[in-house]
């Protein structure tokens, strides 16, 4: 199975550099087969992946001197805001005043602002060599600052959480609206099963949501209002991904693929299986998506219909991509938003 996905950049420029506006459990689980597409399983139900238990929690900034708790006054797991419609010039001037405000904050190194920011010209509507652009600048940053050991004071996306006699790393994972294997990747632990009461792990208030365009068959991974990551998808044939908002409704490893109009059955690991190893099903909340629940997200073995309308609706990614993306979403509490 071809496992191409999208390139991740092993060195980057300095985040200095002038900002340019125009140039930028293993589990085997049978999934029932459907009519939309030779490649998207049936709502599976009752094989929903439970979450992890609610427990105590807390966090605790770099500058703090007792760990926060998941109560305390942060705003927690807000989805990115939709930016209005405006005219082309209002677009153009929301553009250019956010990169501008961007690079004022990286000459000042103030990489939370610069991130807020980048993420909110991406927003207002920039498209092309510009678009992406930001979006590999937002990667950078979020590999520093978000998604790796590092902290930085003030970050309001990030906590530090003091471990506690019978804490587990799902506890803490469910206290903070993310996934355990998540926090285990940002702190280097080698075995998820044992943490040491008194370490200090750092977390990340989730939850994580993504927002998708179908017109330029990008999705792009958001925590709160910052993008952390971006992915290129592959969408339904005639228009048939419903645009709206959606909610991560169940999570599964290793699908085993029925045909929806009969066949051969495709077993998990068959580098045949056209789900690759991970799906995503997706519930409808609003707009032409609610009500939905016979759509998801998933890998493929057909790695040339990324970028492409190929499916009959679901969305999808490279298997690599999928596979970072199934640690980042969380059941219940992730939203997937579909727009134009």
């Amino acid at each position: 199975m071809d496992r191409t996905h999208l390139s991740r950049k092993r060195r980057y420029r300095s985040l200095r550099a002038p900002f340019v506006l125009g140039g930028v459990s293993i589990a085997i689980v049978a999934v029932l087969g459907w009519w939309m597409s030779g490649s998207e399983p049936s709502e599976p139900g009752a094989a929903e992946i439970a979450g992890a238990r609610h427990a105590d929690a807390g966090d605790q900034t770099a500058r703090q001197v007792r760990p926060a708790r998941p109560d305390d006054p942060i705003e927690r797991g807000a989805q990115p805001a939709v930016v209005p419609a405006a005219t082309p010039a209002e677009r153009a001037s929301r553009i250019e005043a956010a990169a501008k405000a961007a690079q004022r904050a990286l000459d000042k190194d103030d990489i939370l602002t610069a991130q807020v920011q980048m993420s909110a010209a991406l927003r207002a509507g920039a498209t092309g060599e510009q678009a992406t652009e930001l979006r590999a600048k937002l990667v950078q940053l979020a590999n520093k600052v978000v998604l790796s050991p590092a902290r930085i004071p003030g970050d309001p996306r990030t906590a530090t959480y003091l471990v506690k006699r019978g804490d587990n790393l799902q506890k803490i994972a469910k206290a903070f609206d993310v996934t355990a294997e998540l926090i285990a990747k940002i702190n280097n632990l080698r075995n998820m099963s044992m943490i040491r009461e008194g370490a200090r792990l750092k977390v990340t208030r989730g939850p994580f949501s993504l927002l998708v365009y179908k017109g330029q068959h990008v999705a792009d991974a958001y925590l709160g209002d910052v993008l952390v990551r971006t992915y290129r998808v592959g969408l339904g044939k005639h228009a048939s991904t419903p645009t709206g908002t959606w909610r991560v409704k169940n999570k599964l490893t290793n699908p085993t693929y029925f045909p929806p109009r009969g066949g051969k059955i495709v077993q998990a690991d068959d580098p045949n299986n056209p789900l690759g190893e991970h799906w995503l099903g997706l519930e409808g909340v609003s707009g032409e998506a609610k009500s939905q629940v016979r759509y998801g997200i998933h890998g493929t073995n057909e790695p040339e219909s990324i970028g492409k309308d190929l499916s009959l609706g679901c969305i999808r990614l490279h298997n690599e991509d999928v596979a970072e993306l199934y640690t980042l979403l969380v059941v219940g509490k992730s939203q997937v938003t579909i727009q134009e």
